[in-house]
């Protein structure tokens, strides 16, 4: 092979540091070591790659993309063996978390801050559902290493072990102009069984009636934001657990009235695929299961 990874080295040291002597420093070489090789590497190719002419060398035009193709070459090799260490050490290069429920992107914060601070190198990879087998993963084609959700009841699915975090206490959330957010007394199932309500696809024990009790029409989404959303906008009333509404019911962009009955609870929790458990999917059920996610989840 004319082109070997060593002389990419060099002449990416020359270009960073503008001379023999200083690349070579900084190469724990001599100068003339670097020039024979450069020259060597000319030869091969048939191509002058630095200018000599003046008082530094300069890379002429052909050195110069020889430079910058060359120094892509490295990085994938740098890459390369990174993952080599990480296969070593049983870190994963990429792990596909699926984000389920309410749990919401801005919930996980503190925890992903903590974990690409510690563990930089593994590529963290959001998903707003979680495909459970090949060809429903989109574009990624990716199956979800770890789920992290909320749901009326633990799901149970082939192939992944879930355990609880905790059980969320919801509100009745309205748009602070909807017709039922002044009435003097609080709201009873009978008053809620006529109006426009926006759950989610996989909820049917969220609507705001009670049982039994004919209901009006729905809007089912699939995804918590399309369902903030439209509540903000007074399409429909619905239910959300505390910390999904908190920093609206802040704003007082979305209002909680008081209700003469308790409202459905959902639970959280944590599963991980059977068939692929490295360290990096192990940290967050550790860190998960210890209760890091409690105060986003749980606090008042």
């Amino acid at each position: 092979m004319r082109i070997n990874l060593e002389v990419l080295l060099i002449l990416d040291a020359l270009d960073r540091h503008g001379s023999f002597a200083a690349a070579a420093q900084s190469l724990y070489k001599t100068p003339a070591a670097l020039s024979y090789m450069v020259q060597k590497l000319e030869s091969n190719l048939n191509l002058q790659l630095l200018d000599r002419s003046g008082h530094r060398a300069r890379f002429t035009h052909a050195g110069r993309i020889i430079l910058e193709k060359g120094r892509r070459l490295l990085n994938e090799a740098q890459e390369l063996e990174l993952q080599a260490t990480l296969l070593e050490s049983g870190w994963e290069m990429e792990m596909f978390m699926a984000l389920e429920g309410y749990i919401l992107p801005h919930t996980l914060h503190p925890v992903i801050d903590a974990f690409i601070q510690a563990h930089r190198h593994t590529r963290l990879h959001l998903m707003p559902h979680a495909p459970t087998h090949s060809g429903q993963g989109g574009e990624l084609g990716a199956i979800a290493d770890i789920i992290i959700g909320t749901a009326p009841q633990l799901p149970e699915n082939g192939g992944y072990t879930y355990q609880s975090l905790g059980y969320i206490d919801t509100l009745l959330a309205m748009a602070p102009n909807h017709p039922l957010n002044h009435g003097a007394h609080p709201l009873t199932p009978e008053q809620l069984g006529e109006q426009r309500t926006i759950v989610m696809g996989d909820r049917p024990a969220s609507c705001p009636a009670a049982a039994g009790q004919e209901v009006g029409p729905h809007i089912v989404v699939y995804d918590a934001a399309y369902q903030i959303s439209l509540l903000l906008s007074g399409a429909g009333i619905g239910y959300l657990p505390r910390h999904a509404a908190r920093p609206y019911l802040t704003q007082r962009r979305l209002c909680a009235p008081p209700l003469a009955f308790t409202p459905p609870r959902e639970v959280a929790y944590v599963g991980w695929r059977h068939a692929k458990a490295g360290r990096a999917v192990q940290w967050w059920r550790e860190r998960l299961l210890s209760g890091d996610l409690h105060p986003a989840l749980f606090g008042d």
